[in-house]
């Protein structure tokens, strides 16, 4: 009675016009959405359905459903188990025969400035591979490292490309967002990724490199027990963007980790080591690929701002979306009232109210996506 579907498939956009849609209660679907951006973990284990009987199942992950719960089938001890390799150049073999499988593949990599990228950017080069590389840029103060790191690494390759986030900001272009199954997050910074997968296909990219995921095997404590599943090759992807954004212009969007070969490898080469949130341990072990600016000194930009702006440059086109989500499904939470009452006070930078407000524009616009398409057709 299940349907376990992929999330990110274009048979699951083509699946909705066979879904009763305009019986799905939206109080009820908004109330399943909202218990899913508290978490930050999303496995079918954990996800509150907001389409009856319609659960995520992230690509190449196995699970049983026994009729009432899901339970995964990947193993966490197979993955974390000990496989003698303790040394750089144990890494850098796993990682060249892992690249072998992209012969004759055209690659490019998101060029953000921080450490991750850099790293990927600089192991393809160790490996005679110059990427193709394109990055949104900005002169905004909190973003002074990233610039700086970009510029060093432009005036090294041959092609780069760099796009001002300033003019592609969070929650910009709204109603232009691609048709989703279900309601999700990542639809809010649609703009800024069409645009770089738009600079990607011109240069005839086959597959593009990002560097989801890294945070968590390299910042981790291996040894604590709570925090192993979010080193699971599927916590390491961005489904929407690749289906969504990348896919239709034949590009395959991959985390440069999502390879359970690799985070093994990388589990054993750390797990002597406890948290690391400034990376000390990758800025050592990868020094001879980065720039010095990044071996010595640790710097973590605040994207906060972007959005808060995104926010005042986009406020008439949210209002638009959450008066036509009210129109259409009486929710109160899309009341001209409640919008006051929830856009007052975003310019504190405050966390948990940015974190609620993703969460209720993405509802709307998930439901004003597949309401208004609706609409049209009717």
């Amino acid at each position: 009675d299940k349907c376990q579907l992929s999330l990110y498939t274009s048979s699951g956009v083509e699946l909705s016009k066979f879904l009763d849609f305009d019986n799905i209660i939206a109080k009820e679907a908004f109330i399943q959405h909202e218990k899913n951006s508290d978490l930050y973990i999303l496995t079918p284990d954990l996800y509150n359905p907001v389409i009856p009987n319609i659960f995520p199942i992230q690509p190449k992950s196995k699970w049983e459903y026994d009729g009432d719960k899901f339970i995964s089938l990947d193993k966490y001890d197979d993955l974390l188990k000990n496989i003698g390799i303790t040394t750089k150049k144990g890494l850098l073999d796993n990682i060249e025969r892992l690249l072998s499988h992209l012969k004759g593949k055209k690659i490019g990599v998101q060029l953000s400035g921080g450490l991750d990228s850099s790293i990927i950017i600089g192991i393809l080069k160790y490996f005679s591979i110059e990427p193709v590389l394109v990055g949104m840029c900005t002169n905004r103060y909190e973003f002074r490292t990233e610039r700086l790191i970009q510029e060093i690494i432009k005036s090294e390759n041959g092609s780069v490309t760099l796009i001002n986030y300033d003019d592609y900001l969070p929650l910009s272009c709204l109603t232009s967002t691609p048709k989703h199954l279900i309601p999700n997050g990542s639809s809010l910074f649609h703009n800024c990724e069409t645009n770089m997968a738009k600079s990607f296909s011109e240069a005839a990219v086959d597959v593009v490199f990002n560097g989801m995921g890294f945070d968590s095997v390299l910042c981790l404590d291996p040894n604590d027990e709570s925090t192993k599943k979010q080193w699971m090759p599927i916590m390491f992807d961005n489904g929407w963007f690749n289906e969504y954004i990348y896919q239709p212009k034949s590009i395959d969007f991959l985390s440069a980790i999502k390879s359970s070969t690799l985070i093994r490898v990388l589990w054993n080469l750390r797990r002597e080591f406890k948290e690391d949130n400034e990376k000390w341990w990758a800025r050592n072990v990868f020094s001879d690929y980065i720039p010095s600016q990044l071996r010595n000194y640790s710097y973590k930009a605040d994207h906060s701002g972007l959005f808060i702006d995104g926010i005042s440059e986009n406020i008439d086109e949210i209002f638009e979306i959450f008066s036509f989500v009210y129109k259409y499904s009486k929710l109160s939470e899309y009341s001209h009232y409640q919008f006051n009452i929830l856009f007052n006070k975003y310019h504190l930078n405050e966390r948990k109210s940015i974190q609620a407000i993703s969460s209720r524009i993405s509802f709307a616009v998930w439901y004003y996506t597949m309401t208004n398409s609706r609409q049209n057709v009717l």
